[in-house]
């Protein structure tokens, strides 16, 4: 799959180059996807007799979540922090949660399904996004890596209604511990970063990086 990544071109100039995400996309189509976006598989798990997939993009500490059902895509969900306060939000895109960390930046978290590239396109041209995560000011599941499959095998395990906020953090905190450790540096599992640390950290990081 790597043969046929793109590059780390801005998502602005990717949208006339590939064919954007569908509802009822094929899982492997999916994939291909992300890879050509220039993400890399960071955990294949099992949910129940289905898959649960996390891909992660270093530049812009980018987070792809999805599930299956039949080989096709599932649920699927898109996590990023901005740079700059928000102040508008794109009409066509699902937005499932925002928390705002502090007075520049916010955790975002969309649905991933449909347009998944024009969404990122205009969050990236609009506010930019951080390389990497600071969690120390706010809640240690805030990067929640489960989705509907995982509520669904938990309810047919007998799993009380009333306990499935639990269950999901319990199975979240467990693909955390997961990831690649440079993913979990990353995404500040440990919460051990201040939102104001990731930001210099991203400055820093990029400053770095050979010109193309």
């Amino acid at each position: 799959m790597v043969a046929d990544k793109v590059g780390l071109a801005e998502f602005s100039t990717l949208l006339n180059q590939i064919a954007d995400t569908t509802y009822g996309m094929a899982a492997a189509d999916y994939a291909r996807f992300l890879v050509r976006l220039g993400f890399e598989p960071l955990i294949d798990d099992a949910v129940g007799s289905e898959r649960f997939h996390v891909y992660g993009r270093e530049e812009g500490g980018i987070v792809v979540t999805y599930d299956t059902f039949h080989r096709q895509r599932n649920c699927a969900s898109l996590q990023f922090r901005t740079s700059a306060p928000l102040y508008l939000l794109p009409p066509d895109c699902v937005i499932e949660d925002i928390v705002r960390i502090d007075k520049k930046t916010s955790h975002v978290r969309l649905d991933a399904r449909k347009d998944m590239l024009q969404c990122l396109a205009f969050f990236e041209q609009a506010y930019g996004f951080i390389d990497f995560w600071g969690n120390r000011d706010t809640h240690s599941d805030i990067c929640g890596l489960t989705l509907e499959q995982d509520a669904a095998v938990a309810l047919r395990e007998g799993i009380s209604p009333r306990d499935i906020g639990a269950r999901m953090a319990e199975v979240s905190r467990r693909r955390c511990e997961m990831l690649p450790t440079l993913w979990k540096q990353r995404l500040d599992v440990e919460g051990a970063r201040s939102s104001t640390d990731a930001l210099a950290l991203t400055s820093y990081s990029r400053l770095r990086k050979p010109s193309p």
